[in-house]
């Protein structure tokens, strides 16, 4: 099976690349993997935090918030019902390090 990989930053020209991928998707029969990288501006290492300290929080919200985001924007473009994945992942700026998504 194919699959199209988008990074989504929810601006206009992603929602045009996104459309146009499920399109092509649905065309195809394939995925759609839709990753959409949090930039930190401190480096915060998520799998060391303890569930219930204030980083923890903070990080689960705004993966919580892209997500809600993300499933508002794929209930409005994907009318053919394309099966997409959407994944959060927080990146340190000032390293450009990316960390390895988990679920808090």
């Amino acid at each position: 099976m194919t699959s199209f990989m988008l990074n989504c930053d929810f601006s206009a020209q992603f929602s045009d690349r996104f459309r146009a991928a499920l399109d092509a998707a649905a065309t195809s029969k394939s995925l759609v993997n839709v990753f959409h990288i949090i930039n930190l501006s401190v480096a915060v290492n998520e799998t060391e935090l303890s569930l219930f300290s204030t980083e923890a929080r903070v990080l689960r919200f705004l993966r919580e918030q892209a997500q809600k985001e993300f499933s508002l924007l794929n209930k409005r473009l994907n009318t053919a019902a394309v099966p997409v994945t959407f994944e959060v992942g927080f990146s340190v700026a000032e390293e450009r390090k990316t960390l390895v998504p988990s679920v808090l």
